[in-house]
């Protein structure tokens, strides 16, 4: 197990690793809104949580402190006829200052910025059409995004299919500018096409210090890590440890983020019902040559203040967790209404 990870470029002790959910976090969430699918952070600590039913905006962002100060997309990010909104993945993009939204009803990527305004300032895929092409870009119920910066700037990956028609990743080029986004012409095809291959690649995040992508594989119990420039499979994280398999259905991994050196990874069975539900700490020592699944830390998640652990934000300045729960449970049962977690790294991130 390891000893040392590091955030920021700064070591941090993996000893004693702990968080406990803040049960003031937040503090203003609109009593009818639920069905929460994702966070994002952005660099002046605002939190902007993606909301899919009861709300009139579909970002819902609040302060650091919890206090609801603002919403935005409902001009932009798809909403059907029975008032459910499209907002799937979220990530921010720090190096441009942007939000990118997987609208998995409108089978589309798009950025927002973070002004007041809010302004769409690009998207990509073929709105409100599914499909799978991708010279044309089209996408089939994608799920996430994840955004390179530095050297990775002006890269975007996507994982298409939350059970849609597609089960792939995808590599994109922003570089041309935001109306000619287009498939990346050193990506393979879709990744995995073969034993590898997805089944509802439900969340993707790039680790900058590996150069990987790391996909939940949700329906195949397992994260796939994959090569950034050209999307071959690398490794495999699986078995006994850390998930499940297809036949028992439980502990399967349904949303991943990178803090510093490790892995965050939002666990519950699948289809979900309550049970195994944790947050999971992993070493990725050697992820990208047959590095094995190491858990340095868990965290249970109450199923009585959070159903189905989805979609996560890290902050990598504090090692705190966000964690959007999207299952909306009847307050008769017991259940919090407000299914939006901050789970607070004991002591903070020790550098």
């Amino acid at each position: 197990m390891r000893t040392a990870l590091f955030l920021s470029a700064l070591p941090l002790s993996a000893a004693a690793m702990s968080w406990k959910v803040d049960p003031s976090w937040p503090k203003g969430m609109p009593e009818t809104a639920t069905y929460f699918s994702a966070i994002a952070i952005d660099k002046q600590k605002n939190v902007h949580v993606s909301v899919r039913v009861n709300s009139t905006e579909p970002v819902l962002v609040f302060s650091d402190e919890g206090e609801l100060v603002d919403g935005w997309g409902a001009e932009e990010i798809f909403v059907d006829p029975t008032g459910v909104f499209g907002g799937h993945g979220m990530t921010y993009d720090p190096d441009q200052d942007r939000m990118w939204i997987a609208d998995i009803l409108d089978h589309s990527v798009k950025a927002f910025d973070t002004t007041p305004a809010h302004s769409l300032l690009a998207s990509a895929g073929t709105r409100g059409t599914e499909g799978s092409e991708l010279d044309t870009l089209q996408f089939g119920s994608v799920a996430d995004v994840a955004v390179g910066g530095g050297a990775w700037s002006g890269s975007l990956w996507t994982s298409d299919g939350d059970g849609g028609i597609n089960n792939r990743v995808a590599r994109l080029d922003t570089t041309q500018g935001d109306d000619k986004i287009s498939k990346h012409p050193l990506w393979v095809d879709d990744a995995a096409d073969s034993p590898d291959m997805f089944s509802s690649p439900h969340s993707i995040a790039f680790h900058v210090a590996t150069a990987s992508l790391v996909v939940a594989d949700r329906d195949n119990y397992r994260l796939q890590v994959l090569d950034a420039a050209s999307g071959e499979v690398l490794n495999v994280l699986k078995g006994e440890g850390c998930f499940g398999s297809p036949s028992s259905g439980t502990t399967a991994p349904w949303g991943v983020r990178v803090l510093g050196d490790m892995l965050v990874v939002a666990v519950c069975d699948s289809p979900e019902t309550g049970s195994n539900q944790r947050l999971m700490v992993l070493s990725v020592e050697d992820m990208r040559s047959g590095g094995k699944c190491e858990v340095e830390a868990e965290v249970e998640v109450d199923p009585v203040l959070c159903l189905t652990p989805h979609e996560m934000a890290v902050d990598g300045d504090t090692g705190d967790i966000f964690l959007a729960c999207v299952t909306f449970a009847d307050p008769n049962t017991g259940a919090s209404a407000s299914n939006v977690q901050r789970y607070r790294m004991a002591g903070g991130v020790k550098r």
